[in-house]
């Protein structure tokens, strides 16, 4: 795809004013036929291609009543067995955080669910087009998969983290390596050495491993005489969980919020107080909802949707659609959040 062809490119190249290449582009029929002819002939050898949200603009200032730039669709795929796009919490954060800073910006937001049967590829497309649709926000999927089966080159594409392996599209991602490396510190300055790092492999995956790498970063520059070997279960089972801590001993237990939530009670079963007889850190911890007693990192989903919108926006300003040369990844800085789950030894 040829790229940087702009409307004063072709201007430069038919020998005619940018505002006459507008207006011919357009139809305009104050412009002569044959010059009209000549002006489009001339964009196609060119490549030119129209960017939509500068034709939504002039169709917007063009109406008696303003309206939105364009819409921006977010694609989801989780299944109904896992309760749908609409009921996980990490994705109604995320779509509530994109859906304000769309607004914000004067675009709307609608929600493709690509497991609906009825949403096949040739309707999604259909929609998309039919709807003005050149943005696409890949939101997380509760199943890591490998790519999607769309039509990259019509869109403009910003992806939420690592679940989606291909294509190489721009991605916005919360910072977990460093996050992690904070934590395990944190471990250390509050007096606890053997930490163990619990997960389901696809938890492991969706992280890109990068929690794992935090950890053994950790143990590598702060050599311990036992480290605690980590845990990856393909299901997060209470058997399998506390085989491992048994046989481990850790005295900080660290995975994902929601598997950490159901280790509490398996803990608590064997007589041990949280917070005193074993430490829980959670990525995910969060201040406001069902998991504000684990401390931890907070990935704060809706400040990401939002960025996530930041960064989709601007390559649809400059129309930039399709798999990038170079994709880039945008970190974004998590927060920490102290709860009861978490009492350190040393002040």
């Amino acid at each position: 795809m040829k790229t940087g062809v702009t409307m004063a490119v072709v201007a430069r190249a038919a020998g005619v004013h940018q505002t006459t290449v507008s207006l011919a582009l357009r139809g305009d029929s104050r412009i002569p036929a044959p010059t009209r002819a000549r002006i489009v002939t001339e964009a196609e050898r060119l490549g030119y291609r129209p960017n939509p949200l500068v034709s939504a603009l002039h169709a917007t200032r063009n109406r008696r009543k303003p309206g939105r730039y364009a819409t921006i669709g977010i694609v989801t795929t989780d299944s109904e067995d896992v309760g749908g796009p609409r009921t996980l919490r990490y994705s109604r954060d995320l779509f509530d955080g994109a859906r304000v800073r769309a607004d914000e910006l004067g675009y709307g937001i609608e929600q493709f669910w690509l497991a609906d049967p009825k949403l096949t590829k040739a309707r999604f497309h259909q929609m998309t087009r039919t709807r003005d649709i050149h943005g696409l926000i890949i939101s997380p999927f509760f199943r890591p998969q490998e790519t999607l089966d769309l039509e990259w080159d019509r869109f403009s594409v910003v992806a939420y983290g690592y679940s989606m392996a291909s294509p190489a599209v721009h991605r916005v991602v919360p910072d977990l390596y460093h996050s992690a490396v904070d934590l395990f510190q944190r471990c250390r300055r509050a007096g606890f050495r053997r930490v163990g790092l619990a997960l389901e492999v696809k938890a492991d995956q969706e992280a890109d491993h990068l929690c794992l790498a935090a950890l053994l970063t950790d143990q590598y520059l702060n050599p311990y005489e036992n480290p605690v070997p980590p845990l990856f279960l393909e299901r997060w089972r209470e058997a399998g969980f506390l085989e491992w801590f048994d046989r481990t001993r850790p005295e900080v237990v660290v995975g994902s919020v929601n598997h950490i939530h159901l280790a509490k009670p398996w803990l608590e079963g064997r007589g041990l107080v949280i917070g005193r007889d074993v430490q829980l850190l959670a990525f995910g911890a969060h201040p406001n909802d069902i998991y504000r007693e684990l401390a931890g990192v907070w990935l704060d989903r809706g400040h990401l949707g939002a960025r996530m919108i930041d960064f989709l926006v601007a390559m649809m300003h400059r129309n930039e659609k399709g798999i990038p040369h170079r994709a880039q990844h945008v970190f974004i800085q998590t927060a920490w959040h102290d709860a009861p789950s978490f009492v350190p030894r040393v002040p």
